[in-house]
């Protein structure tokens, strides 16, 4: 999967490495919330956690994660 480069890439390749990377992103959220109870991913521990925080009705905590 990372040997090819340029044209030797292909659409296929280029899904499964996305299909990997989102794997192990969402892994390493879940992980991070069980062990250390927060999200500890950039991008989808922000929207995770803004979504927590709007579940449980806490407006600071929302307002904190916007």
């Amino acid at each position: 999967m990372f040997r090819h480069e340029g044209i030797g890439r292909t659409h296929r390749l280029d899904c499964l490495l996305a299909g990997y990377l989102a794997v192990v992103a969402g892994f390493v959220n879940s992980a991070g919330f069980i062990l250390l109870g927060t999200f500890t991913s950039h991008v989808t521990g922000n929207v995770g956690r803004f979504a927590d925080n709007l579940a449980l009705r806490d407006s600071a905590a929302v307002f904190a994660a916007w």
